[in-house]
């Protein structure tokens, strides 16, 4: 929600302060009032205002004085004030006022048009400035995932080099030793070492390339999508599927859509040590307009629940052993699924399955014909 612009009028008269507000209300506007510098200085100590309009000629602390007091604090001391004088002051009045920290200078009586259009670009200044902040926020999150996922790839790159500079040892001992049978298991050690950085440089790319699913928008047949997948992997082990609800065709990311069944169908037959690998999938239409839930319930090894909130995380595996694993697939998953509007989540028991939910917002972007 967008943070309101909030003014602050200080005037002695009432009445004074009735037309100011009258004047410069608005759906995008808090306008808060104060009847001295006194009660100006009270409301400044508990909230923040934007933009002071105040009066200059007030009794026991005048505008001056209040905007001189402002500018001695360091929390107050950026506000933006406009004096707004109720007698002609000379030109020496005027300097003194902007000595003070004024930012502007009117004589009443005011011009309403003139006096609406001066504080309608210090709000637009204030939004200017909300977005820079906000885009200094996510550029700072930005970074520190950066950094996150710099110090991991790092990290977990080193452990494939380290057994790859152990095996070529090795192998020079066992050639220095004319040991052929040594040999040509340490070279199939290295292969296999080699082959895991392979795969998790290759996660890493994909995983640095997720961000442009959701521009290639088309009409998605998601269970001849799910079939499809399936004759993509082109499983080992026997399966059985299961369909369960009425399967939409939605106007989404065909692309975004067939990795996350690729790398869920994928984890189900990585994962089931079952002679026969059975999945259900379920589809209904939410509650709230062109969106979707989707389930893919596995009979495989399952999750430990201290691993259900950090298993989307790049590069954790679940606990899960038993199988080749980067741990970057499900980190996409969630990647892509962030990004077409949705969410995902999941149940799991170990030795029983898990079935992992995720919801699709049906692209704003519709097609003529569907």
């Amino acid at each position: 929600m967008q943070k309101k612009f909030k003014i602050l009028l200080v005037d002695d008269r009432e009445e004074n302060l009735f037309t100011l507000e009258a004047l410069l209300e608005g759906e995008t506007r808090d306008i808060i009032t104060a009847t001295s510098g006194k009660m100006a200085l009270e409301i400044l100590l508990s909230q923040e205002v934007d933009l002071i309009l105040s009066d200059v000629n007030m009794p026991n602390m005048n505008g001056f004085e209040l905007v001189e007091t402002l500018r001695s604090n360091k929390n107050t001391c950026e506000i933006d004030v406009i004096f707004v004088s109720g007698a002609m002051y000379e030109l020496k009045d005027m300097v003194n006022g902007y000595e003070k920290g004024a930012i502007d200078y009117m004589v009443k009586p005011i011009d309403p048009i003139i006096t609406k259009l001066k504080v309608s670009v210090f709000e637009r200044m204030f939004n200017q400035k909300q977005r820079l902040l906000a885009q200094n926020k996510e550029m700072k999150r930005m970074n520190e995932e950066l950094d996150r996922f710099a110090s991991i790839v790092s990290h977990d790159l080193k452990a494939p080099l380290r057994g790859i500079n152990i095996y070529t040892g090795f192998m020079k001992r066992a050639i220095d030793a004319k040991d052929m049978n040594k040999l040509e298991g340490y070279f199939g050690d290295l292969n296999s070492t080699v082959g895991e950085m392979h795969r998790l440089i290759e996660g890493i790319l994909d995983y640095s390339r997720k961000g442009f699913v959701s521009d290639h928008v088309e009409w998605v047949d998601i269970k001849l999508l799910i079939e499809k997948t399936i004759g993509l992997l082109n499983p080992k082990k026997a399966f059985e599927l299961e369909f369960e609800g009425d399967f939409p065709v939605i106007y989404s990311s065909h692309l975004g859509l067939k990795q996350i069944f690729m790398n869920l169908i994928s984890n189900s037959f990585k994962y089931t040590q079952d002679e026969v690998v059975r999945l259900k999938f379920s589809s209904r239409k939410l509650e709230e307009e062109e969106e979707y839930e989707f389930i893919v319930k596995d009979n495989g090894s399952g999750i430990p629940s201290q691993y259900h909130k950090r298993i989307f995380d790049i590069f954790q595996k679940g606990g899960r052993t038993g199988a080749e694993s980067t741990g970057i697939g499900l980190s996409i998953v969630k990647k892509i699924v962030k990004e077409l509007n949705g969410n995902i989540w999941l149940e799991s028991e170990v030795g029983v399955g898990t079935t992992f939910y995720f919801t699709i917002k049906q692209s704003a972007i519709k097609a003529e014909l569907a």
